[in-house]
């Protein structure tokens, strides 16, 4: 699969990014040990209740486990630091107790999980009902990936961060007005982004989530925040009038645009905008 991705850096002067770029993946076996490829040491883990060897949750080692004593409930707490430049996309392993199922499973990270620094996973073995539970958190509460009914062994787990891996053979870009830390930049100083047809979405100002179209209206002044959007697009309405909008963090998108010359886009120094294709 190949992007295109666009970085936006705090400059006053005109340059144009483009790049093409192919997804890459990272394993990260230990959430507190660094990889060469960008995993990060600085995650951690924890454990509450009562448990029977429960090392072997977290040895590396992916045919032993941890379980809880029985007739108890344990519950394994795993925090990985995020990457600055991993996508949504990225992945997270588990192993069931069953030698039934296949041994390992990717599962997918909700956005509302995703936007928390470091991620949060919770791991529940429950001896009382015969059952493993693999979550996620948010600010406020947990989200269920996956249940296993029938065992209670809590086997490893892993990361795997996606990347984009940038090139230079990429198409130029249009040129918008931009406003960089509240400095407007005029015309012949803009930075040229890649732009593109798009689709309505249903909420102005907030993120629709994977694979949805997202339309911003200028007139709304709409802080834009980190958003993956899949196959959706990114595009703006009500731009035939001074509009803005403002970029605060990481959003990925198939396409971008169209804007015309009154159109101004606030950039912060922690907006970057992938366009993929």
């Amino acid at each position: 699969m190949k992007y295109k991705i666009l970085f936006i850096t705090l400059i006053l002067i005109t340059v144009s990014f483009s790049f093409q770029v192919s997804a890459s993946f990272c394993y990260q076996e230990s959430a507190n040990v660094s990889t060469s490829c960008s995993g990060l040491d600085t995650g951690n883990y924890g454990f509450n209740g009562s448990w029977t060897n429960p090392q072997n949750t977290v040895d590396g080692n992916w045919n032993n486990f941890g379980v809880a004593s029985s007739g108890q409930i344990a519950t394994l707490y795993i925090n990985y630091t995020k990457p600055s430049d991993s996508l949504i996309s990225s992945l997270w392993q588990i192993r069931f107790s069953d030698e039934a199922l296949p041994l390992r499973e990717n599962l997918s990270i909700p956005l509302s999980c995703w936007s928390q620094n470091p991620l949060q996973f919770i791991v529940v073995s429950d001896f009382v009902i015969g059952k493993t539970v693999w979550s996620c958190s948010n600010s406020s509460s947990s989200i269920l990936l996956r249940n296993f009914t029938g065992g209670v062994g809590v086997y490893e787990e892993a990361m795997w961060w996606n990347f984009l891996n940038p090139c230079t053979d990429c198409q130029p870009a249009e040129n918008i007005n931009l406003t960089l830390d509240g400095s407007a930049i005029q015309n012949e100083n803009a930075i040229l982004l890649t732009l593109g047809e798009g689709v309505a979405a249903n909420d102005t100002c907030t993120c629709p989530g994977l694979n949805q179209n997202w339309v911003v209206d200028m007139n709304d002044n709409c802080s834009l925040t980190v958003c993956e959007l899949g196959t959706g697009t990114l595009s703006f309405i009500n731009t035939t009038t001074i509009g803005t909008a403002y970029c605060n963090g990481n959003i990925n998108t198939t396409d971008m645009g169209p804007a015309p010359d009154t159109f101004t886009f606030f950039i912060n120094s922690t907006c970057n905008i992938g366009v993929r294709s």
